[in-house]
């Protein structure tokens, strides 16, 4: 057993206090610290997000410089430090400088930052320059979603790099729901996040639009386009706008539907929980490539991936899924019991242990990605 396990994050994070939960009631390490440079920001608590959400482990926010290198000299010899992310946060800049001082484990866990366009080089080049010591020093990389273990590898972390997620926990929906009665084949059809431009959620307004109405719709977030989805539910009998669903309400308000959609423009959604959330439900999720959590299309009846802006795509898609049976009841079944095996927190926590002894021992094999 590993002494202890540190989890560093910039907040409180209910995407990353799952896992850390699932390791300590496991019993994997001796002790399981949560370590944040902020309590949850408060435009997250607006989304729906409890802003109380709190480890079941040990928890420290706020740390000084003195103190995160006063954790790090104290800790173990055989802890482990996981850093989510790498730079900016203080508490996650000075703990990694200080695992490596100390010579402790430690990995980074992290979504690809955007390669696209110049901009996309620089940050290419960034990477390069500023992060010597972790090439140097960190065991692995955690490269969350379809397109991190290509950045990470890019960055020069070669073998050291593992697909990794989000893994949180399932909702209290057992066995998976019914699929809602439908009329005449029409589907209900869902988005649940952010109403701007940059998450496609105009995409989606044009979805609504080549639908012609023979598709129930069903919104809900928060954002600059707001008014817009709350203007067009008052004019469409088939479009239902919620406003902000609490984090607790959406495995319900997701079991409601046969498909969601995640249209992201931009390839800076690293994972895009809503998925997870989808699946665990047994909801069909159809998924932008540029979204991180798109590589799950890659298993059979799970997801389909769409690499393209075209609202008729994503229509075709649906619909195409409806007619193959994708969407009826054994379906849905598979899609939750598929997320509880590959996305749940205790699949991540023996997933992460998996990466943990392959590296520790040398003697177990590398783990099969979480996915597959």
């Amino acid at each position: 057993m590993i002494s202890e396990i540190y989890f560093w994050q910039h907040e409180m994070n209910p995407h990353v206090i799952p896992l850390a939960n699932a390791i300590a009631r496991r019993g994997d390490a001796g002790r399981t610290l949560c370590i944040a440079q902020e309590p949850l920001n408060p435009r997250r608590v607006a989304q729906g997000i409890p802003g109380d959400q709190m480890p079941d482990c040990e928890t420290i926010v706020a740390p000084s410089a003195a103190e995160v290198a006063r954790i790090v000299a104290q800790s173990a010899p055989d802890s482990v430090h996981l850093f989510y992310g790498m730079h900016w946060v203080p508490c996650i800049v000075e703990g990694i400088r200080q695992a490596a001082q100390h010579d402790r484990f430690f990995g980074l866990i992290s979504e690809p930052r955007v390669l696209a366009g110049w901009k996309g080089k620089l940050r290419l080049a960034h990477s390069w320059t500023q992060e010597r010591r972790h090439r140097r020093h960190a065991r692995f990389v955690g490269a969350i979603g379809r397109h991190g273990p290509r950045w990470f590898r890019l960055t020069g972390y070669g073998a050291r790099v593992f697909p990794f997620a989000y893994f949180i926990d399932p909702p209290p929906i057992d066995p998976p729901p019914a699929p809602p009665a439908r009329d005449s084949g029409r589907l209900r059809i869902g988005y649940i996040g952010r109403l701007i431009e940059p998450k496609g959620f105009g995409v989606f307004l044009r979805l609504i639009e080549a639908a012609q109405g023979r598709h129930d719709v069903f919104i809900a977030g928060s954002g600059a386009m707001a008014e817009t989805a709350a203007a067009l539910a008052a004019q469409r009998p088939e479009v239902t706008f919620a406003g902000v669903v609490p984090m607790t309400q959406v495995p319900a308000w997701m079991a409601g539907l046969d498909a969601v959609v995640v249209p992201s423009l931009t390839t800076d959604d690293g994972w895009a929980v809503v998925v997870s959330e989808a699946l665990f439900a047994g909801t069909f999720a159809v998924i932008n490539g540029r979204v991180g959590a798109s590589v799950l299309a890659d298993e059979d009846g799970i997801a389909a991936r769409i690499d393209s802006d075209d609202p008729r795509d994503y229509l075709a898609a649906l619909e195409a899924a409806a007619a193959r049976g994708a969407l009826d009841a054994p379906s849905r079944a598979h899609r939750s019991h598929y997320a509880a095996s590959h996305l749940s927190a205790d699949a991540g926590a023996a997933y992460l242990m998996g990466i943990l002894d392959h590296l520790r021992d040398g003697a177990t094999p590398r783990p099969k990605p979480y996915h597959l």
